[in-house]
């Protein structure tokens, strides 16, 4: 069952402090490719974004905390694609599949700046710190990207979802 805004916010919440750990660990599982089809990171990170225009939590907090699991799930990423490296290059069922092509292309076309662009791809993002290795990048050039491209990432979308969360509790019919 799918989950809803409806359903997480109240859960997070009632964590207290703990709320940034739980969103930055689902942008965490979110950026790396084996769990990001699976965990509904952004939406918990949406979720963030409305505590946050409710006062709940700190924007700046809650971005250190998304970013940080974002890079930490980029590096997972990269040396998930390190370590099989040999193995999903020889398999021709993944090098032509339809969502890793792309990160794929996206980094041998432009290399660092790819991981900004790759950011905001949605379903292509976890592949493409994956698809880093595959490509060749140096392991210092991938971690610099890697950082570069997760604070501006997080830093304009919060404020983003902060702002769809004011617009959205706005515009509710009110209860008389």
């Amino acid at each position: 069952m799918p989950h809803t805004l409806d359903q997480i916010l109240p859960s997070l919440a009632s964590l207290g402090v703990w709320t940034y750990w739980v969103i930055g660990l689902a942008a965490l599982l979110e950026a790396w490719f084996v769990t990001g089809v699976v965990v509904p990171g952004m939406l918990v990170v949406d979720a963030g974004g409305i505590l946050v225009q409710q006062g709940v939590i700190d924007f700046f907090d809650l971005a250190w905390f998304v970013a940080i699991g974002s890079i930490i799930g980029g590096e997972a990423g990269y040396w998930t694609g390190r370590l099989a490296r040999r193995g999903l290059a020889e398999r021709s069922w993944f090098t032509r599949s339809t969502t890793y092509r792309p990160a794929e292309t996206l980094f041998q076309r432009y290399g660092g700046p790819a991981m900004v662009v790759g950011r905001f791809l949605g379903p292509v993002s976890g592949l493409v710190p994956l698809a880093a290795p595959l490509a060749g990048t140096a392991r210092r050039r991938f971690a610099l990207s890697n950082i570069i491209s997760s604070l501006p990432f997080h830093l304009t979308c919060l404020p983003h979802r902060s702002f769809l969360a004011l617009v959205s509790t706005r515009s509710r019919p009110r209860p008389h």
